[in-house]
C-alpha cells in the first residue's frame, strides 16, 4: 500500500467553483485503487501522518490484454460549492468511476 501524500490542492488555497484538476496515472495491477485524503497540514508527506483523513476511495478495473505501462487513467477532481467530485476514466476501455464527497462532513 502506498502512503505517499500527493497534493492536488493546498490547504487555504482559494479555489473557484467548478475548478478542475487533472491527474494522469498508469496502472500497476489489474485493479487500480484511488483513495482520497485531506489534511490541514501545509506540507503533508504521508497519508499515515497525523491529521490525514481518508475521505473515500474507489477502484477501476484495468484490461489484461494491454501492458499496464501502455494504459492510462485520467483522474479529474471537480470542485463545487459543498462537494468534491472525483472521476477516473480508463482511456482504453472508456470505463469511468465516480466518487462524490460531501465537503461539509
Amino acid at each position: 500500500m502506498m502512503t505517499h501524500f500527493q497534493v492536488f490542492v493546498s490547504v487555504n488555497e482559494v479555489i473557484p467553483v467548478d475548478h478542475c484538476v487533472l491527474y494522469h496515472a498508469n496502472p500497476l495491477s489489474q485493479i487500480s485503487i484511488f483513495p482520497v485524503y485531506r489534511t490541514q497540514s501545509e506540507n503533508p508527506r504521508y497519508t499515515t501522518d497525523s491529521g490525514c483523513e481518508l475521505l473515500g476511495s474507489f477502484t477501476i478495473a484495468n484490461t489484461s490484454n494491454i501492458p499496464f505501462h501502455d494504459q492510462e487513467i485520467v483522474v479529474t477532481f471537480m470542485f463545487g460549492l459543498t462537494e468534491l467530485l472525483v472521476k477516473a476514466k480508463h482511456m482504453h476501455t472508456l470505463k469511468e468511476e465516480v466518487l462524490t464527497l460531501d465537503c461539509l462532513k
